[in-house]
């Protein structure tokens, strides 16, 4: 919940841990490292890659300035936020809207749009909270969503980010906590 503070146990930064070192090993991060080496936005050294991976999605920080450390990344955009304005906040992994609407916490209220080949925006309700507006890619990998919103982040912080996929023109916005120092998606 946006407002709560939480902190990471010794056993969630192990998952964290496994979690990175299952994707960068695919070829999708192998991909997204290439690339931000060679556009100037990271040095060559996959450790500096893991490092960047960790302070975008799994350092937690405040969503207010004035609040407590509520939020991460990882949290925000592919598990969802649920705030005390019974809105929900971030939500963009086609995975957890699946998975949670299986298991009947997510009531889908309306296809907004949906673009081929793999993205739709959508209206639900889940644990009876609204999201009046969330767009995901669809049959993509975790590792692909996170290279994704990660190259956004370095590249066009704060702004839309325009790109090609499968000939289908494609925007995403990613920000930065400014209230924080270093990146963080959110």
């Amino acid at each position: 919940m946006v407002g709560e503070a939480e902190e990471s146990t010794a056993s969630e930064l192990a998952e964290v841990e496994d979690f990175l070192n299952t994707i960068l090993a695919t070829p999708v991060m192998t991909k997204t490292f290439t690339f931000l080496i060679n556009n100037g936005h990271i040095t060559n050294s996959t450790s500096v890659l893991r490092d960047t991976l960790m302070e975008l999605w799994f350092n937690f920080y405040p969503r207010s300035s004035s609040g407590p450390t509520d939020s991460c990344g990882f949290e925000h955009i592919m598990v969802g936020e649920l705030k005390r304005t019974s809105t929900v906040s971030g939500f963009h992994s086609w995975i957890q809207f699946y998975l949670e609407e299986k298991n009947g916490n997510l009531i889908l209220e309306n296809i907004i749009i949906k673009t081929e080949p793999n993205m739709i925006a959508t209206a639900f309700s889940w644990h009876e909270n609204k999201k009046t507006k969330s767009a995901f890619f669809l049959g993509t990998s975790p590792e692909f969503d996170m290279a994704v919103y990660s190259i956004c982040a370095l590249v066009r912080r704060d702004s839309l980010c325009k790109f090609t996929l499968e000939d289908q023109a494609v925007s995403i916005q990613t920000w930065d906590i400014a209230h924080k120092s270093g990146y963080q998606i959110g």
